[in-house]
């Protein structure tokens, strides 16, 4: 027989290498097809280490890449024709000409161990041979080059700090590179490309931010869900009515009238006549109990926004700290202030909104820092 096996009648019905009489392995499993080379399907299980045949195949060569077989199909001696290394490889893991031995590409091994064979094989078992069995390439076919995704690129390098810039970072606080602005307008939007392109809270032209003699301005390109810059901490923004405000994953905007709750809908009964400045209605706010809006701002204590130690609470939103922020009537304006919070309150900008160095601008899903020298 191939290989050199003997015909079946061994003592006990077996034949060398633990083959069953008729050419069936210990379970039923069938010896495999030979592949061009003298080759079996790499990985078998059961009868011979790695599903070899006894003795050497056709052209002196051992079945290639399998487990508990000779390492890599090599000739006596340790080498294969050609002076290739074991599996052959050249040193360095590579392959000639990216080439496997019977022209069959690499099939996704992972750091040379067993597991991945040639043609998308995984763990030995047969699925992608050469001459066209399902799950591989054909002889002389590439694979298509991998292109790691946005979060595991290489961060970029740091710019030199008179250069102006955007720094970008994720929600979580991850940061994702810089950005060079440049002298005059600068687009952020889907259409810029790049990291933003996959942004789905952006819009094509969300905003451009415009640097001239040192100065830095953003502007609002008519963005469905806009532009929203971090108020100072502790530091009072005057609200007029309409004006949103952010925290966490929460959208509230101001109402200069305490009207209460829509018709047919729950909520808070407005305050007597001159008791509220106002009222806080819910924009956006996941697991947040509706039924707390409209919020009443009573004229004497404000009210204050928070996760677990303020009037208005927050509990399942862990980007909100114990007290956040508050609204609340300072003289005859109502005032939104940031009461030293970990993440911030942002304010909807309306129109253009003139930058300072290091504010920060929340725009679709991530956080632009603003770094102009000198400022």
């Amino acid at each position: 027989m191939p290989g050199g096996m003997m015909p079946g009648g061994m003592p006990g019905g077996m034949m060398p290498g633990g083959m069953m009489p008729g050419g069936m392995m210990p379970g039923g499993m069938m010896p495999g097809r030979m592949t061009p080379g003298g080759m079996m399907p790499g990985g078998m299980q059961g009868g011979m280490p790695g599903g070899m045949m006894p003795g050497r195949m056709p052209g002196g060569m051992m079945p290639g890449g399998m487990q508990g077989g000779m390492p890599g199909g090599m000739m006596p001696g340790g080498m294969m024709p050609g002076g290739m290394m074991p599996g052959g490889m050249m040193p360095g893991g590579m392959m000639p000409g990216g080439m496997m031995p019977g022209g069959m590409m690499p099939g996704g091994m992972q750091g040379g161990m067993p597991g991945g064979m040639p043609g998308g094989m995984q763990g030995g078992m047969p699925g992608g041979m050469p001459g066209g069995m399902p799950g591989g390439p054909r002889p002389g076919m590439g694979r298509p080059p991998t292109v790691p995704p946005i979060h595991q690129q290489p961060p970029t390098p740091e710019l030199p700090s008179d250069v102006p810039r955007l720094v970008i970072v994720h929600l979580d606080g991850t940061e994702q590179g810089s950005h060079t602005l440049q002298e005059g307008d600068n687009l952020v939007g889907r259409e810029a490309g790049g990291i933003l392109a996959e942004d789905g809270l952006l819009s094509s032209r969300h905003a451009v931010i415009s640097l001239r003699n040192g100065t830095a301005m953003v502007r609002d390109e008519g963005s469905r869900n806009g532009i929203y810059v971090r108020v100072g901490k502790n530091e009072p923004v005057i609200l007029e009515n309409g004006d949103q405000f952010c925290f966490g994953r929460i959208i509230l905007r101001y109402e200069a009238e305490n009207v209460g709750p829509a018709p047919g809908e729950e909520g808070p009964e407005p305050l007597g006549p001159g008791e509220a400045v106002g009222q806080l209605a819910l924009v956006v706010g996941r697991d947040v109990d509706k039924s707390l809006f409209p919020v009443p701002i009573p004229r004497t204590e404000g009210v204050t926004l928070g996760r677990s130690r303020a009037a208005i609470r927050f509990p399942n939103d862990g980007w909100v700290s114990g007290l956040h922020c508050e609204v609340t009537l300072e003289g005859d304006r109502v005032v939104l202030i940031d009461r030293d919070s970990s993440n911030g309150t942002y304010l909807r900008i309306k129109g253009s909104h003139v930058l300072r160095n290091h504010d920060a601008i929340l725009m679709g899903q991530r956080i632009f820092h603003i770094h102009i020298p000198g400022g």
